[in-house]
């Protein structure tokens, strides 16, 4: 579409589609004594998730808390520019949207998610939303690795992002001992993460083999693989592939 037939429309909350998030106070308290700043993205050219948009129906492509916030606070409707944007333009939308905004990582890591799924590589989705390498391969790993209660926190709002980088260093069974706290706190998860990374790897009980007996160490090392996480795990992987190669 071309920028110039982008015109700004009031649309009916009713019309746009259900979420299932609460809106932050600070963004409600925002809206509440300042109005609608600006307008949200609708998109009204394909479906989200199970739901499909009927006609005069409209998915978000940016906008996510404002809407949830207009609904909390009872408005009638929100100013928006529709657009028909492809899976591949929405997703990009919201991750350029998002960076240069308060971020959800939550929604950027299912952007990412999108344009991998459609063949994108890393580097061209770093490429075409203006970001890092390192961040979006962090974006493509976060909900894979994440458990899904911690994963939908995230694009809730319910934990800040700083917690859950950190929690994608734990297993998944550990990340679940977090996932009913009300309060996640970042010092908790990091003395978790450094416990873990204690416990990994106790050479008290690691024999060292002698010369020539590097695959017994490989071997041993590899019963710790599927206990670690994020970077520890790889670290161990490549540390066992090493020793194989040499043995």
């Amino acid at each position: 579409m071309d920028q110039h037939d982008l015109h700004i429309m009031e649309i009916a909350l009713e019309a746009i589609q259900p979420l299932a998030i609460d809106p932050p106070k600070e963004l409600l308290d925002s809206m509440d004594a300042c109005g609608q700043l600006e307008p949200i993205i609708l998109n009204n050219s394909r479906r989200i998730d199970d739901h499909i948009i009927g006609e005069g129906e409209y998915q978000i492509d940016n906008g996510r808390r404002r809407v949830a916030a207009a609904r909390a606070l009872d408005w009638p409707s929100l100013y928006a520019i529709v657009v028909s944007n492809s899976e591949e333009d929405s997703a990009v939308t919201t991750l350029v949207t998002n960076n240069v905004r308060t971020r959800n990582f939550g929604h950027e890591a299912q952007a990412v998610e999108t344009l991998i799924a459609k063949g994108y590589s890393v580097d061209k989705i770093a490429e075409m939303a203006s970001m890092s390498v390192g961040m979006v391969q962090q974006l493509a790993d976060m909900q894979k690795v994440l458990v899904p209660e911690i994963f939908t926190r995230v694009k809730n709002n319910t934990i800040k992002a700083s917690a859950a980088k950190k929690l994608m260093h734990l297993p998944q069974e550990d990340q679940a001992a977090f996932a009913s706290e009300e309060r996640i706190r970042v010092k908790d998860v990091q003395a978790s993460v450094n416990q873990h990374n204690k416990t990994l790897l106790n050479l008290d009980t690691v024999t060292v083999p002698t010369m020539g007996r590097e695959a017994d160490l490989a071997d041993e090392l590899e019963s710790y693989v599927n206990k670690a996480a994020g970077d520890s795990r790889k670290a161990l992987i490549d540390t066992v592939t090493w020793l194989r190669e040499i043995a």
